[in-house]
């Protein structure tokens, strides 16, 4: 195993940025609960957890693939005619279906108080 791979580490940076990228999501959140005091335990709570399930994941690849992954999205390299696979890519559709309003939310409610002064939730 290497720790570190040197020819793909600005690769990983995109992957950790992906990784994060509803964090835009957390002062709208942060600011519609009921008790604001526990939102930070929460937040380390779901991002070490979050960290936790995408490292375990990544070296579960690495110890079954090896370094030959020759698949950009490792799914791909998985056998299609699977069922658990099939439902794997399933909830993983779902998943992106249903974090798309996620992330556009917060983007348009901060373009409608930009543009018109208020935002819908006023």
């Amino acid at each position: 195993m290497v720790p570190v791979n040197k020819s793909m580490y600005w690769t990983m940076i995109g992957g950790a940025f992906f990784m994060f990228e509803g964090i835009g999501c957390l002062m709208p959140v942060a600011r519609e609960t009921q008790n604001p005091k526990d939102f930070p335990w929460i937040v380390a709570a779901a991002l070490s957890t979050l960290c936790i399930i995408y490292i375990a994941f990544s070296e579960l690849c690495y110890y079954t693939y090896g370094s030959g992954l020759d698949e950009p999205v490792v799914t791909e390299m998985l056998p299609a005619d699977n069922r658990i696979v099939q439902i794997m890519k399933l909830l993983f559709c779902l998943n992106l279906v249903f974090s798309y309003p996620m992330t556009v939310v917060p983007v348009s409610q901060t373009l409608q108080t930009y543009v018109f002064g208020r935002s819908s939730i006023d």
